[in-house]
């Protein structure tokens, strides 16, 4: 099923990006921060320096990441386009670095999206010569700029560093509790759940990804994920009206083919909802292990 796109021109930040921005990690097992003030004016920052909302203004920030897929929609503003930039290659939730790129064909800038595109109409030509798309992993230098009250981050030097691989490491997942679920002071927490990955009796529409059932989870409250389509790691098959289990095709992390029913252990980002709700957050899944 492929997906299609269209440009969204704004004067400001869309509110398809505001829930990403809003989150803050305040997980007990955080991960140590690395951030080095470089000088007084330039700071290799660490995600937690980020969430934590610790840049101050007329700083320039040095941060590596991984640029996101901006969904459906893509918030243009005269000559800049501005893209999510996540911590980890498969995160889609959570707190997103938005980092304004300069339009054009030189490096340092992205080039223009036709009127209809796709994920990969999204490129950008970096310093070191290398081409970034959706999923690269991007060395940003980018300044703040105030507008109408609000910090805007513009990039001024992209550094290419890789794509995305299969051995992302996971160690700093914790395992996903009802406890934590019910923990008003968890905003964001990078975690993982087990069970299996089933068929529901009935599919709702869908565009990128399909709802299935999570039998036997590690945790009692999350009973279904949603898993994206596609042919690479970590995703599965479109499936056809009159579907069946033999038409279930889920890969792992390694792109190997997951045996339905088998017992997997899913590694994604939980995010507590920012307003009132029967049930506290979502999990979204980023990557899927064979048990």
């Amino acid at each position: 099923m492929k997906m299609s796109f269209q440009v969204l021109v704004v004067l400001f930040f869309s509110g398809i990006f505001l829930q990403s921005c809003n989150g803050n990690s305040d997980s007990a097992e955080q991960k140590k921060d690395t951030t080095v003030v470089v000088n007084r004016d330039t700071v290799l920052a660490s995600w937690n320096f980020m969430r934590g909302g610790s840049a101050v203004p007329n700083t320039v920030i040095i941060l590596e990441g991984f640029i996101g897929n901006p969904g459906d929609k893509i918030v243009q503003n005269g000559s800049y386009i501005t893209l999510p930039v996540y911590e980890r290659s498969k995160q889609q939730s959570g707190y997103a670095w938005l980092v304004q790129f300069k339009v054009g064909d030189m490096p340092n800038q992205m080039r223009s999206l036709p009127e209809q595109f796709t994920p990969n109409d999204i490129q950008i030509k970096c310093d070191n010569g290398g081409l970034a798309t959706i999923g690269s992993r991007i060395k940003i230098t980018a300044f703040d700029e105030n507008q109408d009250g609000q910090t805007i981050w513009k990039a001024r030097v992209i550094e290419y560093i890789d794509f995305i691989s299969s051995d992302e490491k996971t160690d700093s997942a914790q395992n996903l509790t009802s406890e934590i679920l019910f923990d008003s002071t968890q905003k964001e927490v990078y975690s993982f759940v087990e069970g299996k990955l089933e068929l529901p009796l009935l599919i709702l529409p869908y565009t990128s990804a399909i709802k299935l059932n999570l039998t036997e989870s590690s945790v009692a409250e999350i009973k279904e994920v949603e898993v994206p389509l596609g042919t690479g790691p970590s995703s599965m098959n479109d499936l056809p009206d009159n579907f069946t289990e033999k038409n279930l095709v889920i890969r792992d992390r390694n792109g190997n083919l997951i045996p339905y029913k088998s017992k997997v252990r899913i590694y994604g980002n939980w995010v507590r909802f920012d307003y009132s709700s029967s049930f506290p957050g979502k999990f979204y899944l980023e990557e899927i292990e064979l048990r």
